[in-house]
């Protein structure tokens, strides 16, 4: 087994724009499947978007995970629930209230808890 990867901030960066990257293909899949019916597969954009923002997310968090400990990155994942609720208020003016901003708190409290333990 290899020894343990020190955790660089680098890392963190990364999977947090994965997680942001992640938001907007669920975004482009919530735009994709307004018109699921009308259009085949193949010639709907916002599906074909969705799948390539989760590839590149993908590809951005195996590049994170070799940058650091599991233990600490996979964690920060959480973070998508909190983009997802701010990029559903924004695209589609649904309401964030008391319930969510305490869930998206805890989230952040969370990360934040998780990212100054020792990596």
């Amino acid at each position: 087994m290899d020894k343990p990867v020190h955790t660089t901030p680098r890392a963190i960066i990364f999977v947090l724009v994965s997680t942001l990257l992640n938001g907007f293909a669920q975004v482009s899949y919530k735009f994709g499947a307004n018109e699921l019916f009308e259009l085949p597969i193949y010639q709907n954009y916002y599906i074909i978007l969705g799948i390539f923002l989760y590839l590149v997310s993908g590809l951005i968090m195996i590049y994170a995970f070799g940058h650091g400990q599991l233990s600490v990155l996979y964690p920060l994942v959480s973070a998508g629930f909190i983009w997802v609720n701010l990029l559903s208020a924004y695209f589609f003016q649904e309401n964030i209230g008391p319930l969510k901003w305490l869930g998206i708190t805890v989230i952040v409290m969370g990360i934040t808890l998780i990212g100054r333990s020792k990596y």
